[in-house]
């Protein structure tokens, strides 16, 4: 069984890695690991375990970086500290307060701050509530939602709405425990699910229109290009970086265009 832990924290670790090769944000599931290995009986050896299973989903990179002169490594350095980059410590939170809006499809003042310290609040206190390994996810879920707001104040640099996206497994579960350990009552529980998801009914039906510049539209669009027999060029009257779907499919359907501004030009 010992063996079998060990294992785990190595599989963590490369998981967490990948996670970080993906999307910076899983960066964050760091603090969310930590109570948890210091729970672990073996503490050090699983600390070293879960160190190699980073290191080896960073390989590649790794390698890149040895054969390129550390291009990605140099990179990382000058936007921590090279003054030609502009900070803004505080511009995560006007980020995150759109987060929360979206969530919950509220636009209320003071939203955002009321949010943060009650799922704080809430996972410090769940922590009396549970036992075992729940005490212990809580432990590990108040430590991350203390601790994401300095690392972006670190990170210094407006991130977009998507970033926060890892906070939503965590705010799920605050509320489903807060419905069962406070609410009780299972028809309660219901009128609040009720009215959560009457709140959400308009981005529910914004989510089932169909969008014209997806990705099954865009397709649509150029195979009836490809199939235009004459010298062409392709420009887009679209919104700000939507024409990069549009470019790709063009190059896999091998859509030639001339670069001649004398031929004809068909507008997207």
């Amino acid at each position: 069984l010992n063996q079998r832990w060990r294992w785990l924290w190595f599989c963590l670790g490369l998981l967490l890695g990948i996670g970080i090769n993906f999307h910076f944000q899983a960066v964050f599931l760091i603090l969310f690991l930590i109570p948890f290995l210091l729970s672990s009986p073996q503490k050090r050896k699983n600390a070293v375990l879960l160190v190699i299973g980073l290191i080896v989903s960073f390989l590649p990179i790794i390698i890149f970086d040895l054969r390129n002169n550390f291009l990605n490594v140099k990179q990382f350095i000058l936007m921590f500290f090279s003054e030609g980059y502009p900070k803004d410590r505080y511009a995560w939170f006007w980020v995150f307060e759109n987060f929360i809006n979206n969530f919950f499809n509220l636009r209320i003042v003071n939203l955002p701050t009321v949010v943060y310290w009650g799922f704080l609040l809430w996972f410090i206190r769940l922590t009396r509530f549970c036992k075992g390994s729940l005490k212990i996810f809580f432990n590990a879920s108040a430590l991350l939602w203390l601790g994401f707001p300095i690392g972006f104040i670190l990170f210094g640099y407006r991130p977009s709405e998507y970033y926060y996206s890892f906070l939503y497994y965590f705010m799920i579960l605050g509320i489903c425990y807060f419905l069962i350990l406070i609410v009780k009552k299972w028809y309660l529980i219901g009128f609040f699910l009720g009215i959560f998801f009457l709140f959400q009914l308009p981005v529910l039906k914004e989510t089932l229109t169909p969008f014209n510049l997806g990705l099954h539209y865009k397709e649509q669009a150029v195979k009836r290009i490809a199939e235009i027999d004459q010298k062409f060029n392709v420009s887009y009257a679209v919104p700000i970086g939507y024409d990069t779907g549009y470019r790709y499919l063009l190059d896999y359907y091998q859509v030639k265009q001339t670069g001649d501004f004398n031929d004809s030009l068909i507008q997207v």
